[in-house]
Order: structure tokens, then sequence, then C-alpha cells
């Protein structure tokens, strides 16, 4: 027997493919893992486990099921309604299919309220008329409570409020106090079923002012530092033309304010922000088009870029191989004129096939994917004329409808079949782009397919993906340090699929932040959430506490039933079931973070060493040792033994310091076929792991 000190001194290339682990004459067997799940691998070589998501809302509902306001037409009376009235003349009261509101002063106002039964957890959407007069309105879980919905006012119209249930009952209340007699009409409460599906898209004015959309079926909803953008109580949304199956579809461009989107069956249109809470949506109005371009159906582009101070549409069903630029720096005038250098240019790729243009992306030049193959247009040394454009196929690969993202000055797209990323990149060798496939090594991740991308640049340049299973994927990517490392993440919760992505600036300024849309099972009914990475909570759809010290925790209605994992004051609780919105601990905290558990697995690839009669692989092989390199880390396991990192030193009345060092790890027995080191975080808690070793055991 012979021992051997066999070493991992990064992870840079990530999750390798299960036909690969026979490949250790390659560099990249050294550096990479059998599994890397919950953990991307960083640049500079070590691998840290993936921040929780934290929940932000749930999307916009539609309204199904029983309604649950006994007499909220009023018809013939106000049955069922509380007169909570307070001073002299003020009252409710019926009228024609109406409530009368009747108020004197503040002093003395009218007030109705209903009591409904409710699920803790579940969301409801109430609707309203206000007939006369401003009314206010408020939610809550007992009579008087405004622990759902604070005292609103609400003008004369017809209102919409998403709320969730805290307790099995729920009231809701309407008054005003200003002296007349205002009018409410036809209130309504049901269940909300958030069965359809949205997507993110990126909205970035600066740095500082960078703003989520969520697209759903015939709207939009809006967020912004961490939260959603409401006015009123109610969430600041728009009508769109656009259904759950055009979404994935929709194609985007942004100039400062101005949000241009194109889809081939709908006219271009633009979405325009002159406040937080004032967005509104328009169908472009051209200066000049071409009798060709949005004339009607079939004339619609499918995508839209800028590029050099135009504005380019491309990709029609009569016309799928044109492009259209505006004129520079007049992005609605598409006026060709007499072909001077500003003026618009119409051009069409000439090629064999006829290939649907599916993607432009701007970069030097402009590149332009196709069913068929990529393309690049340019201007011939100098900006783009109509009289100088010039169009080169640079590969034959094949574009999905995915749109493409710019990481480290390449453009990543998806290939036709959507199982493949490839980097368009310059050559100088061949003096033209190619497209190198960034998925060789990792050719089984992808699944079935990716359905959208996005790239956060700070602070680890990742590209993230999502799999056609709603599996979210992450790739550690740096060209200048050869760093292609695949990373998959299994998001917390029951029968979680990750539907949509987008990364948008921190509200600092300082990194991105990874927005997503997730569903999951939640106390037995389908929900959606809107969440993002946090690095600093290790739990899913969590949420945060800090203030006095309090052993109910509450506010988690969005987990109702679910059991979660709780750190409290840096210290792992117990995990417990979210029950009437709240959970319980055993001792008291000031601050806290609660959610979802979630594992992060490191498996690594069976060590290679060479032996004097050949190779090791084969062999009878054990651990006598393995030797972790870590960085701020606690709570992790190796091949299923529980590390330990308070010393004796550690006041036992609080958590141990998270560890930076080296830890032994001993007494791991011998494998007869697989020896592989499993490394596991199975607790809320952080981990890095910068490089590994052992002694090893072999048999001769």
């Amino acid at each position: 027997m012979s021992k051997v000190w066999p070493i991992q001194t990064n992870f840079t290339a990530g999750q390798i493919s299960p036909r690969l682990h026979g490949r250790v004459d390659i560099n990249k067997y050294k550096n990479g893992v059998k599994t890397q799940k919950n953990a991307y691998s960083l640049p500079h070589g070590g691998v840290i486990r993936r921040g929780g998501t934290r929940y932000i809302a749930g999307v916009k509902g539609t309204a199904s099921g029983s309604e649950l306001v006994a007499n909220g037409t009023f018809a013939s009376d106000i049955t069922g309604w509380t007169d909570k009235s307070v001073g002299s003349g003020s009252s409710i009261a019926h009228s024609t299919n109406l409530m009368n509101i009747v108020s004197v002063d503040a002093s003395n106002y009218g007030w109705a309220e209903d009591e409904i039964v409710t699920v803790v957890g579940k969301q409801y959407i109430m609707s309203f008329t206000i007939g006369t007069g401003a009314v206010d309105v408020q939610i809550g879980t007992s009579t008087g409570a405004v622990d759902i919905l604070a005292s609103t006012s609400y003008a004369v119209a017809t209102h919409t409020i998403e709320f969730t249930a805290l307790s099995t009952a729920t009231f809701i209340g309407f008054k005003h106090t200003a002296g007349a007699t205002h009018t409410l009409d036809t209130v309504t409460v049901k269940l909300a079923t958030q069965d359809a599906k949205v997507r993110l898209v990126r909205f970035e004015f600066s740095i500082t002012q960078a703003y989520i959309i969520e697209f759903g079926n015939l709207y939009c909803r809006f967020y912004k530092d961490n939260g959603q953008i409401t006015s009123g109580g109610s969430a600041v949304e728009i009508v769109t033309p656009y259904t759950e199956a055009q979404l994935f579809d929709l194609y985007f461009a942004q100039s400062a304010d101005v949000l241009y989107i194109a889809h081939p069956t709908h006219a271009p249109r633009k979405i325009t922000r002159t406040s937080d809470i004032a967005w509104t949506i328009a169908t472009l109005s051209f200066a000049t088009a071409p009798s060709d371009f949005v004339a009607g159906a079939g004339d619609y582009p499918r995508c839209v870029t800028f590029f050099e101070e135009r504005l380019y549409w491309a990709g029609t069903d009569n016309k799928p191989q044109t492009i259209w630029a505006s004129k520079s720096g007049d992005f609605l005038n598409m006026d060709q004129g007499t072909g001077l250098d500003d003026e618009s240019i119409a051009f069409t790729l000439a090629t064999d096939d006829v290939n649907v243009i599916r993607w432009m992306k701007a970069s030097d030049v402009l590149l332009i994917g196709t069913v068929g193959g990529e393309f690049k247009l340019s201007g011939s040394g100098s900006p783009v004329t109509p009289t100088n454009v010039r169009v080169v196929q640079e590969t034959k690969y094949g574009s999905s409808t995915v749109p493409p993202v710019i990481a480290d000055r390449s453009v990543l797209f998806n290939q036709r079949a959507k199982k493949k990323v490839r980097q368009m990149i310059f050559d100088l060798n061949v003096e033209g782009f190619v497209a190198p496939d960034l998925t060789i090594l990792s050719e089984n991740i992808t699944g079935d397919g990716i359905t959208s991308m996005a790239y956060q640049q700070e602070p680890d340049s990742v590209v993230w993906c999502v799999r056609a299973d709603g599996v979210l994927l992450g790739l550690t990517y740096q060209r200048d340090q050869q760093v292609v490392a695949w990373h998959q993440h299994p998001v917390g919760g029951t029968s979680t699929e990750v539907e949509s992505i987008a990364s948008i600036p921190s509200v600092d300024g300082g990194s991105d932040e990874l927005w997503l849309s997730v569903k999951r099972t939640v106390g037995g009914s389908t929900v959606r959430y809107i969440e993002y990475i946090d690095d600093t909570i290790f739990v899913d759809s969590g949420l945060s506490y800090s203030g006095v010290a309090a052993t109910t925790l509450s506010g988690l209605g969005h987990l109702e039933g679910e059991t979660v994992s709780i750190v409290g004051d840096g210290a792992v609780f117990p995990d417990a079931v979210v029950s009437g919105g709240s959970v319980t601990l055993s001792s008291s905290v000031t601050t806290a973070y609660i959610g979802l558990p979630y594992t992060t697995e490191i498996e690594t690839l069976p060590p290679e060493v060479p032996q004097r009669d050949g190779a090791s692989f084969g062999k009878k092989k054990s651990w006598n040792r393995i030797i972790l390199n870590l960085y701020s880390t606690l709570g992790i396991s190796v091949n299923g033994t529980q590390l330990v990192f308070r010393t004796g030193g550690d006041p036992m009345d609080s958590a141990p310091p998270a560890f930076t060092g080296q830890h032994d790890v001993t007494n791991l027995g011998w494998k007869e076929t697989d020896h592989s080191i499993i490394i596991k975080q199975e607790q809320p808690l952080g981990m890095t792991l910068i490089s590994l070793t052992g002694e090893l055991n072999v048999t001769d």
C-alpha cells in the first residue's frame, strides 16, 4: 500500500459531464467536480455557497372560487355589515344597490366593517367601487385592525387590492372622516390563484435607478429598491396587450426612460417612465415608416436593438431576413430619403436559405442571430450608412429565440436546439468571429434546454440560465482567466421551478442582484413569488427581522404551513412550521432570517494519482485524512461526518464565529469503487471552500 497526497487547488471547471469522468488526462479534470449544487465557482478558484432568495411579493393573481362577502352588492339591504361609526350624526345606511357612509367631520364619521373567513397564508383579491367621494379602506386580523392594510384613501373608481390573510378571520373596513355622504358599491373578496407565468425584465435608467418589470398576462408591475412599487396601497400597474403565451417572445431595447418592445403579432410599442409610480404604454407612432414595416399583420418585427445611434428592427413574418434602421439620432424616423449618410437603412441578408432573424446584439459591430447561422453587420471600417452597410455570415450554428447576453466583451447566445451556450468572439487567427461551445465539458447540465439568460457582472461574473425543467443554472465566466464553470442551483421548497430571471444593480450600486420569478407549492396550492438572491441570508423565499428582542417572528404568511430554517443572532435554531404567519423561538433574538432550507453539495471527482506501475484508476483506495481549506464557514459535513467548529474558548451562550483556515477530517473508511469526497452544507449558514487535499491510501 502506498500513501499519496492529491490536491485540488481550485474549482474553476465547475460540474463536469459524466461522459468525462474517466478523462483524467485533461487539465479540466483536476479543476472540476462531479456535483456542484447551490454553490458557484469563484473566478480566483474557490467555491462559495449561493446566497438564499429574499421574498418580495406574490405575482398578480386572478380572482377565483367562492365569493366571501355575503352581502357585497347591497341589492336590498346592508345586512351582515357592522356599523362601527363614531360620534353623533354618523352612520351607514342602504340606498338603491349602494351603501351610504354618512360622516359629519373628523370626530364624527361613518364606518362599515365586514368579517370574512380566510385561510392563513393565502392570497386574496378584493374589489370595490366608490361612487361618491373618497373612502378610506383598511384590512386587519381583528375588528378595527390595520395590520394587513393601513387605512388608505381611495377615490371615485373601481379598485382592486391584493392581500395575504394572516388569520382565519379577516376584517375589511370602509370609512371617511370628511363631512357628507359617500357611497360604496359591489364589494367582493375571492381567493387569488397565481396560475399564470410572468416574465421579469430589466429596466435600468442608471446604476442607482434600476427597476424590475413583471410582465404578466395583459399587465405590467414594477419593482425598485428591493420592493414592489405601490401607490395608495396597491401595486402600480399598467395594462398591456401581451398574453401569457406571448411573454417570452417579447424583445426589448432601452434608451433612458423608454423601453421599446417588439413582438411579431403586435405593433411595436414603448413603455415610458415619468416617475416611480407613473408608467405608460403606447403604440409607436413613426414619423415615417416604409410600407413593408409595421403596416399590419405579418409586418411587425420580432426583435429590436440600438446600434450606433440608430434603432434597429428585424424579423417580420413577411420579410424574416430584413433589417430596418432608423435615421441617425431620430429613432422613430424610418425615412430612407435619397440614401444620405444619416438617413434610415433597410437591408436584407443574402443567404442560400431563408432563416428568420431571432436576435440582434450590439458590440463593436452588430451581431445577428438567425435560425440558420450568425452574422456580422458593420460599416466597412466606419459607422454604418445606407451606402456602406456590409453583412457577413460568421458562423452556421443557428440560434434559439432566447435573447443573448454580453459578458466580458463576448456575446453569449443559445444555439438553435437550446442545449448549448456559445461565446461569439473575434479571433485574430481567422480574422473573423468564432463561437466555441461553453457547454462542451458539461453537456448534460442544460438538460432539455435553456429558456432564458441573464448576466450578473458583480461581484463574480456569473451568467445565469433557466433550464426547461425550472432548475436555475449558473456559469462562472471570465474569459481572460479561462474560467468556464457550470453549476446548478435547485431552489428550496416543494415542486419549485424558476420561470424567469433578470439582473439589475443593487440598491447601493456595489453589486448586481439576480431576480427570479419562482413557482412553488405552499400549503397545497401553487404560488408564484418574486424573489432575489441575497448573499446575506442562507434560506430561500426568506425574510429578515431586526428590532427589539422577540421570540415570535411574524409576517411569514407566504410560507404558511411550511417547515422553515431559522438563524437568530447568528445561531441556528431548530426548524419550525409557520402557523398563523409566524414562528415562535425558544429564546428571544434581535436579528434573524427565516425561510425555506436548501442544500449545498460539492462532490469531487475520483482522484487519480500516478503510480509506479501505472494509473491508480480502479484501485482500492481510502482517505486517511482530508484537509479542507475553508473561509468563513460553519456547519458543513464531509462524507456524512458533521464537522465541529466550536472551540473551548468560544462562549457557550452564543454562536461560534465563522471558521477560516484548515480543518482536518479523519476516520473516513475504505471505499471499493468511488473515492469521491462529498461536502454538504444543510444548515442555513455560509460556506466557502478554497481548496482541499489529504492523505490517500492506495493498494498496490
